[in-house]
């Protein structure tokens, strides 16, 4: 798992999450995804761990990056 390894509990925590040029961090109730082509992305502070890895993943390989 690598950089999802307890990335709920990092961002509780007030950590950034980085992945080269994409940036993960929790403002109010959302996580917020930057870095993308696409733009930014953003998901409920209260989803699982398990939907927070599979959405930082997707907006990194969508958004042309490697996880």
């Amino acid at each position: 798992m690598g950089v999802l390894s307890n990335l709920k509990l990092r961002l509780e925590k007030g950590h950034e999450i980085n992945h080269g040029e994409f940036s993960m961090w929790v403002e109010g109730n959302r996580i917020e995804f930057s870095g993308g082509r696409y733009g930014n992305h953003s998901i409920a502070r209260s989803s699982s761990e398990e939907r927070i890895a599979a959405h930082w993943a997707g907006y990194i390989t969508n958004n042309g990056g490697r996880t």
